[in-house]
């Protein structure tokens, strides 16, 4: 996490056993690592809430897909038409059946 060696690690720990003193050594090392703790959880918390915004933005952008789609194929339109060609057709023989009755 740190890329800290252990030779590394020794001598922080001397300069905090030199500076701290024996004494207070164990007091100041527990409150580092609950320090440590809390903000490990807070980067947790942060990742997560980063994720669930990614993850909605996501969701989003596929609910706008699916109703672009949803509209442009809606099937009561192709059916809209038909009916349509069909009343065009009807009236083109009614026109025709009005010209030949009339003769």
């Amino acid at each position: 996490m740190f890329n800290i060696g252990f030779g590394e690690l020794i001598l922080i720990l001397l300069i905090a056993f030199l500076v701290v003193g024996p004494q207070d050594l164990p007091k100041v090392a527990r409150a580092l690592a609950r320090a440590l703790k809390y903000f490990h959880g807070i980067i947790g918390e942060i990742t997560q809430s980063v994720n669930l915004d990614s993850e909605l933005t996501e969701i989003s952008n596929v609910k706008s897909k699916i109703q672009q789609t949803v509209k442009n194929v809606n099937p009561l339109n192709d059916i809209d038409n038909e009916i349509n060609d069909v009343k065009e057709k009807l009236k083109s023989t009614e026109k025709t059946l009005k010209k030949s009755s009339n003769f």
